[in-house]
């Protein structure tokens, strides 16, 4: 299992790439969030509302088509990080985070990536 902070690093990866493409909000959910000391993995919600959808394919050309599925299902084997989506349109994961198991409402916590996203 990687540390957390390589958890957060390997993160802010995905910040970069889909703030660069249009991504105005992430939402972080699930364990990360809670008061549990050693969470297994981060939950990640981008909104893709405002996507460049094409500037995504030129960066990120694995997320899309056949592919997809292969590379997130190694995104969450590899970096323990869970990438989800929604936009308007579609809110399905959105609201999906905001529930536990049980029905019971949960928490996320939204980064504002309105300007970008900046970290070295």
């Amino acid at each position: 299992a990687l540390s957390l902070r390589n958890k957060i690093k390997r993160a802010l990866l995905f910040f970069k790439i889909f703030s660069s493409c249009g991504c105005t909000a992430v939402y972080i959910g699930g364990s990360f969030v809670s008061t549990k000391k050693n969470p297994a993995d981060i939950d990640l919600c981008f909104d893709f509302t405002d996507i460049n959808e094409a500037k995504l394919k030129k960066e990120f050309p694995e997320f899309f088509g056949s592919e997809r599925i292969n590379t997130i299902g190694k995104l969450r084997r590899n970096i323990e990080v869970h990438i989800f989506t929604f936009d308007s349109s579609d809110r399905y994961m959105f609201d999906y985070l905001q529930e536990d198991r049980y029905g019971n409402p949960k928490g996320l916590v939204k980064i504002s990536l309105k300007n970008g996203y900046i970290y070295d």
